[in-house]
Protein backbone atom coordinates (compact mmCIF):
# COMPACT_ATOMS: atom_id res chain seq x y z
CA UNK A 1 0.00 0.00 0.00
CA UNK A 2 2.85 2.66 0.71
CA UNK A 3 4.16 1.91 -2.82
CA UNK A 4 1.00 2.68 -4.18
CA UNK A 5 0.72 5.71 -1.92
CA UNK A 6 4.36 6.85 -2.86
CA UNK A 7 3.72 6.40 -6.78
CA UNK A 8 0.60 8.59 -6.42
CA UNK A 9 2.33 11.68 -4.85
CA UNK A 10 4.82 11.58 -7.27
CA UNK A 11 2.67 11.69 -10.12
CA UNK A 12 0.84 14.99 -8.97
CA UNK A 13 4.17 16.47 -8.22
CA UNK A 14 4.91 15.77 -11.42
CA UNK A 15 1.51 16.84 -13.01
CA UNK A 16 2.25 20.20 -11.14
CA UNK A 17 5.48 21.25 -12.83
CA UNK A 18 3.55 20.70 -15.74
CA UNK A 19 1.39 22.78 -15.22
CA UNK A 20 3.93 25.41 -14.44
CA UNK A 21 5.82 25.01 -17.11
CA UNK A 22 2.59 24.54 -19.57
CA UNK A 23 1.29 28.20 -17.96
CA UNK A 24 5.04 30.13 -18.29
CA UNK A 25 5.01 28.97 -21.90
CA UNK A 26 2.00 30.96 -22.88
CA UNK A 27 3.25 33.80 -20.73
CA UNK A 28 5.60 34.06 -23.12
CA UNK A 29 3.82 33.61 -25.96
CA UNK A 30 1.89 36.30 -25.34
CA UNK A 31 4.29 39.11 -24.50
CA UNK A 32 6.17 37.51 -27.45
CA UNK A 33 3.05 38.46 -29.54
CA UNK A 34 2.96 41.88 -28.40
CA UNK A 35 6.69 42.13 -29.10
CA UNK A 36 6.52 41.28 -32.88
CA UNK A 37 2.70 42.86 -33.41
CA UNK A 38 4.75 45.90 -32.31
CA UNK A 39 7.51 45.09 -35.15
CA UNK A 40 4.93 44.65 -37.76
CA UNK A 41 2.88 47.47 -37.16
CA UNK A 42 6.14 49.78 -37.12
CA UNK A 43 6.79 48.25 -41.01
CA UNK A 44 3.52 49.26 -42.53
CA UNK A 45 3.45 52.55 -40.53
CA UNK A 46 6.83 53.27 -42.13
CA UNK A 47 5.92 52.28 -45.76
CA UNK A 48 2.61 54.15 -45.11
CA UNK A 49 4.51 57.13 -43.88
CA UNK A 50 7.19 57.38 -46.71
CA UNK A 51 4.71 56.01 -49.55
CA UNK A 52 1.42 57.03 -48.99
CA UNK A 53 1.37 60.00 -46.45
CA UNK A 54 5.14 61.17 -47.59
CA UNK A 55 6.01 62.48 -44.35
CA UNK A 56 9.65 63.71 -43.69
CA UNK A 57 11.28 65.95 -41.52
CA UNK A 58 9.78 66.98 -38.48
CA UNK A 59 5.87 65.55 -39.39
CA UNK A 60 7.68 62.13 -40.29
CA UNK A 61 9.37 62.45 -36.37
CA UNK A 62 5.97 63.19 -34.91
CA UNK A 63 4.57 60.37 -36.92
CA UNK A 64 7.01 57.82 -35.50
CA UNK A 65 6.55 59.50 -31.85
CA UNK A 66 2.80 59.35 -32.04
CA UNK A 67 3.32 54.96 -33.01
CA UNK A 68 5.92 54.61 -30.58
CA UNK A 69 4.41 55.99 -27.84
CA UNK A 70 0.44 55.29 -28.35
CA UNK A 71 0.30 52.49 -29.78
CA UNK A 72 1.09 49.79 -27.09
CA UNK A 73 -2.14 51.36 -25.06
CA UNK A 74 -4.51 50.56 -28.13
CA UNK A 75 -2.94 47.26 -28.57
CA UNK A 76 -3.30 46.41 -25.25
CA UNK A 77 -6.28 47.51 -24.61
CA UNK A 78 -8.57 46.96 -27.91
CA UNK A 79 -6.42 44.09 -29.59
CA UNK A 80 -5.10 42.34 -26.84
CA UNK A 81 -7.83 43.52 -24.04
CA UNK A 82 -5.72 43.38 -21.30
CA UNK A 83 -7.48 43.54 -17.89
CA UNK A 84 -7.19 46.94 -16.45
CA UNK A 85 -6.26 47.63 -12.91
CA UNK A 86 -5.48 50.84 -11.49
CA UNK A 87 -3.38 49.82 -8.72
CA UNK A 88 -1.79 46.95 -10.48
CA UNK A 89 -1.58 48.95 -13.86
CA UNK A 90 2.33 48.85 -14.90
CA UNK A 91 1.96 51.02 -17.77
CA UNK A 92 5.83 51.02 -18.26
CA UNK A 93 5.94 47.69 -19.07
CA UNK A 94 3.27 48.39 -21.85
CA UNK A 95 5.28 51.00 -23.08
CA UNK A 96 8.71 49.18 -23.39
CA UNK A 97 7.85 46.27 -24.50
CA UNK A 98 9.41 45.88 -27.74
CA UNK A 99 10.25 49.61 -28.27
CA UNK A 100 13.23 48.97 -29.39
CA UNK A 101 12.04 46.76 -32.06
CA UNK A 102 9.68 49.02 -33.19
CA UNK A 103 11.86 51.91 -32.98
CA UNK A 104 14.61 49.61 -35.25
CA UNK A 105 12.26 48.84 -37.80
CA UNK A 106 10.93 52.29 -38.54
CA UNK A 107 13.79 54.20 -38.90
CA UNK A 108 15.75 50.76 -41.21
CA UNK A 109 12.17 50.70 -43.18
CA UNK A 110 11.46 54.10 -43.73
CA UNK A 111 15.22 54.91 -44.33
CA UNK A 112 15.60 52.27 -47.03
CA UNK A 113 12.42 52.79 -48.76
CA UNK A 114 12.38 57.02 -48.87
CA UNK A 115 16.39 56.06 -50.18
CA UNK A 116 15.33 53.81 -52.98
CA UNK A 117 11.73 54.52 -54.25
CA UNK A 118 10.65 58.49 -53.05
CA UNK A 119 14.37 59.95 -53.92
CA UNK A 120 14.54 61.96 -56.93
CA UNK A 121 15.49 59.65 -59.80
CA UNK A 122 18.62 61.48 -60.10
CA UNK A 123 21.50 58.52 -60.47
CA UNK A 124 24.09 60.36 -59.00
CA UNK A 125 22.01 61.95 -56.29
CA UNK A 126 22.91 59.92 -53.56
CA UNK A 127 26.66 60.85 -53.58
CA UNK A 128 26.91 63.97 -55.30
CA UNK A 129 29.25 66.29 -53.85
CA UNK A 130 28.70 69.03 -56.36
CA UNK A 131 26.38 72.23 -55.77
CA UNK A 132 23.18 72.80 -58.01
CA UNK A 133 23.76 76.42 -59.04
CA UNK A 134 21.69 77.75 -62.18
CA UNK A 135 18.64 75.90 -64.02
CA UNK A 136 16.55 76.81 -67.42
CA UNK A 137 13.87 75.04 -67.96
CA UNK A 138 12.41 74.67 -71.92
CA UNK A 139 9.73 72.04 -73.01
CA UNK A 140 9.77 69.54 -70.13
CA UNK A 141 13.72 69.42 -70.07
CA UNK A 142 15.58 70.55 -67.30
CA UNK A 143 19.25 72.33 -67.71
CA UNK A 144 21.74 72.29 -65.25
CA UNK A 145 24.81 74.11 -64.07
CA UNK A 146 25.67 71.84 -61.58
CA UNK A 147 29.09 72.59 -59.99
CA UNK A 148 31.62 69.96 -60.36
CA UNK A 149 28.83 67.74 -61.94
CA UNK A 150 29.12 69.51 -64.88
CA UNK A 151 26.40 69.79 -67.32
CA UNK A 152 23.25 67.87 -66.71
CA UNK A 153 19.97 67.76 -68.47
CA UNK A 154 17.11 65.65 -66.99
CA UNK A 155 13.60 65.35 -68.04
CA UNK A 156 11.21 66.40 -65.63
CA UNK A 157 7.29 65.39 -67.85
CA UNK A 158 6.96 63.48 -64.44
CA UNK A 159 7.78 65.55 -61.76
CA UNK A 160 7.98 62.60 -59.33
CA UNK A 161 9.84 60.68 -60.94
CA UNK A 162 12.64 62.54 -63.02
CA UNK A 163 14.84 61.09 -65.92
CA UNK A 164 18.72 61.78 -66.17
CA UNK A 165 19.00 62.14 -69.95
CA UNK A 166 22.85 63.26 -70.19
CA UNK A 167 25.43 64.72 -67.98
CA UNK A 168 28.82 66.38 -69.39
CA UNK A 169 31.67 66.14 -66.97
CA UNK A 170 35.51 66.76 -67.25
CA UNK A 171 38.00 67.71 -65.15
CA UNK A 172 38.39 71.28 -63.60
CA UNK A 173 34.89 71.54 -64.77
CA UNK A 174 32.78 73.50 -61.80
CA UNK A 175 29.51 74.63 -63.61
CA UNK A 176 28.08 77.90 -62.32
CA UNK A 177 25.77 79.35 -65.22
CA UNK A 178 23.13 77.90 -67.86
CA UNK A 179 21.47 79.54 -70.81
CA UNK A 180 20.04 77.26 -73.71
CA UNK A 181 18.73 78.91 -77.08
CA UNK A 182 18.29 76.77 -80.20
CA UNK A 183 19.54 73.75 -79.81
CA UNK A 184 22.69 75.63 -78.46
CA UNK A 185 23.83 74.68 -74.46
CA UNK A 186 26.29 78.29 -73.12
CA UNK A 187 27.13 77.02 -69.83
CA UNK A 188 29.57 79.43 -67.35
CA UNK A 189 32.43 77.82 -65.53
CA UNK A 190 33.79 78.45 -62.40
CA UNK A 191 37.12 79.31 -64.83
CA UNK A 192 35.74 82.38 -66.42
CA UNK A 193 34.81 80.57 -69.46
CA UNK A 194 31.83 79.82 -71.56
CA UNK A 195 31.41 76.34 -73.07
CA UNK A 196 29.16 75.84 -75.91
CA UNK A 197 27.53 72.66 -76.27
CA UNK A 198 25.71 71.23 -79.38
CA UNK A 199 22.18 70.09 -77.85
CA UNK A 200 19.98 68.62 -80.86
CA UNK A 201 20.54 65.53 -79.12
CA UNK A 202 19.76 65.92 -75.51
CA UNK A 203 21.28 62.57 -74.71
CA UNK A 204 24.46 63.28 -76.19
CA UNK A 205 25.84 66.56 -75.66
CA UNK A 206 28.46 67.65 -77.77
CA UNK A 207 31.12 70.22 -77.23
CA UNK A 208 31.46 72.79 -79.41
CA UNK A 209 33.56 75.64 -78.28
CA UNK A 210 35.06 77.77 -75.52
CA UNK A 211 35.39 80.95 -74.86
CA UNK A 212 37.58 82.63 -72.10
CA UNK A 213 37.15 85.27 -69.91
CA UNK A 214 39.33 87.15 -67.07
CA UNK A 215 36.62 87.54 -64.76
CA UNK A 216 33.81 85.43 -63.34
CA UNK A 217 30.78 85.28 -65.51
CA UNK A 218 27.02 86.33 -63.62
CA UNK A 219 24.62 85.57 -66.29
CA UNK A 220 24.32 84.98 -70.08
CA UNK A 221 21.20 86.11 -72.54
CA UNK A 222 20.96 85.12 -75.96
CA UNK A 223 19.14 86.55 -78.68
CA UNK A 224 19.64 85.30 -82.29
CA UNK A 225 22.99 85.25 -83.19
CA UNK A 226 24.53 86.90 -80.26
CA UNK A 227 25.15 86.15 -77.12
CA UNK A 228 25.15 88.53 -73.89
CA UNK A 229 27.55 88.15 -71.22
CA UNK A 230 27.51 89.74 -68.11
CA UNK A 231 30.93 89.20 -66.34
CA UNK A 232 31.02 91.31 -62.96
CA UNK A 233 33.11 94.17 -63.18
CA UNK A 234 34.00 94.13 -66.79
CA UNK A 235 30.68 95.00 -67.59
CA UNK A 236 28.78 92.99 -70.49
CA UNK A 237 30.24 91.40 -73.98
CA UNK A 238 28.87 90.65 -76.47
CA UNK A 239 29.61 87.60 -78.41
CA UNK A 240 28.97 86.75 -82.00
CA UNK A 241 27.91 83.31 -82.13
CA UNK A 242 26.73 82.97 -85.40
CA UNK A 243 29.23 80.03 -85.80
CA UNK A 244 29.05 78.11 -82.33
CA UNK A 245 32.60 76.24 -82.69
CA UNK A 246 34.42 80.07 -82.88
CA UNK A 247 32.58 82.65 -80.93
CA UNK A 248 34.30 86.45 -81.09
CA UNK A 249 33.39 89.14 -79.12
CA UNK A 250 31.71 91.94 -80.96
CA UNK A 251 30.77 94.53 -78.32
CA UNK A 252 31.32 95.59 -74.58
CA UNK A 253 29.56 97.58 -71.93
CA UNK A 254 31.69 99.14 -68.96
CA UNK A 255 29.61 98.04 -65.43
CA UNK A 256 29.79 96.24 -62.75
CA UNK A 257 26.89 93.61 -64.22
CA UNK A 258 25.40 91.57 -62.31
CA UNK A 259 22.24 90.11 -64.76
CA UNK A 260 21.06 90.53 -68.57
CA UNK A 261 17.88 89.83 -70.20
CA UNK A 262 17.46 90.77 -74.11
CA UNK A 263 14.28 91.71 -75.14
CA UNK A 264 14.13 92.36 -79.73
CA UNK A 265 17.14 95.19 -79.67
CA UNK A 266 16.93 96.74 -75.94
CA UNK A 267 19.51 94.72 -73.22
CA UNK A 268 18.31 95.26 -69.49
CA UNK A 269 20.82 95.17 -66.55
CA UNK A 270 21.58 94.53 -63.52
CA UNK A 271 24.64 96.98 -62.34
CA UNK A 272 25.55 95.66 -58.73
CA UNK A 273 25.79 99.07 -57.78
CA UNK A 274 24.37 101.84 -59.96
CA UNK A 275 20.59 99.90 -60.39
CA UNK A 276 19.23 99.07 -63.61
CA UNK A 277 20.57 100.31 -67.32
CA UNK A 278 18.45 99.71 -70.53
CA UNK A 279 20.53 99.34 -73.27
CA UNK A 280 19.95 99.71 -77.11
CA UNK A 281 21.75 96.65 -79.14
CA UNK A 282 20.53 97.43 -82.48
CA UNK A 283 23.84 97.97 -83.31
CA UNK A 284 25.61 95.22 -81.45
CA UNK A 285 29.08 96.61 -82.21
CA UNK A 286 28.16 100.12 -80.51
CA UNK A 287 25.17 99.67 -77.53
CA UNK A 288 24.31 102.89 -76.35
CA UNK A 289 23.12 103.42 -72.50
CA UNK A 290 19.56 104.59 -72.98
CA UNK A 291 18.55 105.30 -69.19
CA UNK A 292 19.39 104.37 -65.75
CA UNK A 293 17.65 104.20 -62.59
CA UNK A 294 19.71 103.95 -59.23
CA UNK A 295 17.96 101.89 -56.73
CA UNK A 296 18.78 100.63 -53.16
CA UNK A 297 20.56 97.51 -52.51
CA UNK A 298 23.10 95.21 -54.39
CA UNK A 299 21.10 94.47 -57.80
CA UNK A 300 21.76 90.72 -58.20
CA UNK A 301 18.93 89.52 -60.39
CA UNK A 302 15.94 90.57 -63.08
CA UNK A 303 12.64 89.11 -64.36
CA UNK A 304 10.78 91.23 -67.16
CA UNK A 305 6.70 90.59 -67.91
CA UNK A 306 5.17 93.40 -70.55
CA UNK A 307 7.56 96.34 -69.46
CA UNK A 308 7.34 95.49 -65.95
CA UNK A 309 10.99 94.47 -64.84
CA UNK A 310 11.30 92.79 -60.94
CA UNK A 311 14.65 92.86 -59.39
CA UNK A 312 15.90 90.96 -57.16
CA UNK A 313 18.06 93.69 -54.74
CA UNK A 314 19.98 92.01 -52.23
CA UNK A 315 19.38 92.87 -48.33
CA UNK A 316 16.96 95.51 -49.86
CA UNK A 317 14.45 92.55 -51.15
CA UNK A 318 12.74 93.37 -54.85
CA UNK A 319 11.65 96.55 -56.64
CA UNK A 320 9.20 96.87 -59.26
CA UNK A 321 10.11 99.40 -62.35
CA UNK A 322 8.08 100.45 -64.94
CA UNK A 323 9.65 100.01 -68.29
CA UNK A 324 7.20 101.35 -70.56
CA UNK A 325 9.22 104.56 -71.82
CA UNK A 326 12.39 103.20 -72.58
CA UNK A 327 14.36 106.20 -72.12
CA UNK A 328 12.76 107.34 -68.07
CA UNK A 329 12.16 104.09 -66.29
CA UNK A 330 10.40 104.36 -63.10
CA UNK A 331 9.97 102.82 -59.59
CA UNK A 332 6.63 101.55 -58.67
CA UNK A 333 6.94 99.70 -55.45
CA UNK A 334 9.79 97.33 -53.57
CA UNK A 335 9.22 94.47 -50.73
CA UNK A 336 11.56 95.37 -48.13
CA UNK A 337 13.50 91.90 -46.82
CA UNK A 338 15.47 90.80 -44.09
CA UNK A 339 16.65 88.13 -46.26
CA UNK A 340 19.16 88.54 -49.06
CA UNK A 341 17.53 87.97 -52.04
CA UNK A 342 19.68 86.78 -55.05
CA UNK A 343 17.29 85.48 -57.33
CA UNK A 344 13.79 86.25 -58.70
CA UNK A 345 10.72 84.55 -60.46
CA UNK A 346 7.15 86.06 -61.40
CA UNK A 347 4.42 83.81 -62.13
CA UNK A 348 0.83 85.91 -62.76
CA UNK A 349 0.64 87.73 -59.43
CA UNK A 350 3.36 86.21 -57.61
CA UNK A 351 6.64 86.94 -56.91
CA UNK A 352 8.79 83.79 -55.58
CA UNK A 353 12.53 85.30 -54.26
CA UNK A 354 15.38 83.05 -53.57
CA UNK A 355 17.83 84.05 -50.61
CA UNK A 356 20.03 81.33 -50.47
CA UNK A 357 20.37 79.58 -47.18
CA UNK A 358 17.57 81.58 -45.34
CA UNK A 359 15.48 79.99 -48.17
CA UNK A 360 12.26 81.72 -50.45
CA UNK A 361 10.33 84.24 -49.96
CA UNK A 362 6.47 83.93 -51.81
CA UNK A 363 5.27 87.93 -52.53
CA UNK A 364 1.87 88.90 -53.57
CA UNK A 365 2.56 91.42 -56.71
CA UNK A 366 -1.29 91.99 -57.77
CA UNK A 367 -0.71 96.03 -56.97
CA UNK A 368 2.55 96.82 -58.48
CA UNK A 369 3.11 99.68 -55.98
CA UNK A 370 2.98 97.28 -52.90
CA UNK A 371 4.16 94.06 -52.79
CA UNK A 372 3.39 92.15 -50.05
CA UNK A 373 4.99 88.81 -48.22
CA UNK A 374 1.73 86.63 -48.07
CA UNK A 375 3.64 84.12 -44.99
CA UNK A 376 3.81 87.46 -42.60
CA UNK A 377 7.51 87.41 -43.38
CA UNK A 378 8.05 83.95 -43.11
CA UNK A 379 10.62 81.82 -45.39
CA UNK A 380 9.93 78.73 -46.85
CA UNK A 381 13.38 76.89 -45.82
CA UNK A 382 14.24 74.30 -48.76
CA UNK A 383 16.62 71.50 -48.01
CA UNK A 384 19.59 72.76 -49.57
CA UNK A 385 20.43 76.73 -50.33
CA UNK A 386 18.11 78.24 -53.02
CA UNK A 387 20.70 79.49 -55.92
CA UNK A 388 18.07 79.74 -58.48
CA UNK A 389 14.49 79.60 -59.38
CA UNK A 390 12.15 78.65 -61.98
CA UNK A 391 8.32 77.68 -62.83
CA UNK A 392 7.33 74.28 -64.68
CA UNK A 393 3.55 74.23 -64.72
CA UNK A 394 2.54 74.24 -61.20
CA UNK A 395 5.87 73.67 -59.66
CA UNK A 396 8.13 76.08 -58.21
CA UNK A 397 11.90 74.67 -59.62
CA UNK A 398 14.71 75.68 -56.93
CA UNK A 399 18.85 74.89 -57.79
CA UNK A 400 18.92 73.60 -54.21
CA UNK A 401 22.84 73.31 -53.93
CA UNK A 402 24.10 70.10 -52.35
CA UNK A 403 20.74 68.76 -52.32
CA UNK A 404 20.09 69.35 -56.34
CA UNK A 405 16.72 69.82 -57.71
CA UNK A 406 13.76 70.77 -55.25
CA UNK A 407 10.33 71.10 -57.13
CA UNK A 408 7.58 72.91 -54.96
CA UNK A 409 3.84 72.53 -55.91
CA UNK A 410 1.87 75.63 -56.10
CA UNK A 411 -1.88 75.64 -55.48
CA UNK A 412 -3.62 78.59 -56.72
CA UNK A 413 -3.27 80.97 -55.60
CA UNK A 414 0.29 81.08 -53.83
CA UNK A 415 -0.03 79.18 -50.33
CA UNK A 416 1.46 79.75 -47.69
CA UNK A 417 5.04 77.77 -47.01
CA UNK A 418 3.15 75.13 -44.51
CA UNK A 419 0.27 74.73 -46.82
CA UNK A 420 2.81 73.77 -49.87
CA UNK A 421 4.38 70.34 -51.26
CA UNK A 422 7.53 69.41 -51.55
CA UNK A 423 7.92 66.62 -54.26
CA UNK A 424 11.38 66.32 -53.87
CA UNK A 425 12.01 66.34 -50.05
CA UNK A 426 8.41 64.61 -49.80
CA UNK A 427 6.67 67.09 -47.04
CA UNK A 428 3.11 66.92 -47.02
CA UNK A 429 0.75 69.12 -44.25
CA UNK A 430 -0.38 67.99 -41.18
CA UNK A 431 -4.09 69.45 -41.72
CA UNK A 432 -7.25 68.14 -41.25
CA UNK A 433 -6.84 64.54 -42.24
CA UNK A 434 -3.99 64.35 -39.87
CA UNK A 435 -6.37 65.88 -36.99
CA UNK A 436 -9.22 64.31 -37.58
CA UNK A 437 -7.34 60.73 -36.93
CA UNK A 438 -5.38 61.91 -34.01
CA UNK A 439 -9.03 62.77 -32.59
CA UNK A 440 -10.85 59.07 -33.44
CA UNK A 441 -7.92 57.64 -32.16
CA UNK A 442 -7.39 59.75 -29.07
CA UNK A 443 -11.12 59.24 -28.17
CA UNK A 444 -11.27 55.71 -29.05
CA UNK A 445 -8.20 55.22 -26.47
CA UNK A 446 -9.88 57.39 -23.79
CA UNK A 447 -13.51 55.52 -24.12
CA UNK A 448 -11.57 52.05 -23.62
CA UNK A 449 -10.28 52.97 -20.97
CA UNK A 450 -12.63 54.24 -19.13
CA UNK A 451 -15.35 51.16 -19.79
CA UNK A 452 -12.20 48.95 -18.31
CA UNK A 453 -12.27 51.20 -15.10
CA UNK A 454 -16.06 50.41 -14.86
Amino acid sequence: MAKKKKKKIMYKVKTKEKVADIEKKKEITKEEKFYWVRVAVAAVSALLGVLVFKLVGWWMFLYMMLLLLGWPFIQSFLIFKLPYQKDKWDWKQILKTGIGGHFFTFMFISTICFTLVSYPAWDDQLSNPADTYDIQIEGNMVYIADGTNGFVILDITNPNHRELMSSYKIDGLNAQKIFVADDIGYLADSNNSILLFDLSDETNPILLSKYQYSNSIASISVQGNLAYVAIGNEGLSILDVSTPSNPSQVGKIDGSISDVVVINNTAYLTDFNEGLKIVNVSDATHPIIMSTLNLEGQMMDLEISDSIIFIAAGEKGMHIVNSSVLDSPQLLGSYNSTANASSIVVNGESAYLSNGEQGISFIDISDLSNPVNITDDKLYNTIGPAYDLAIYNDYLVVADGTKGLTLIYLPEPAAEPDEIVATANKTIPFGWTWGIISLITVTSLVSAIKKREN
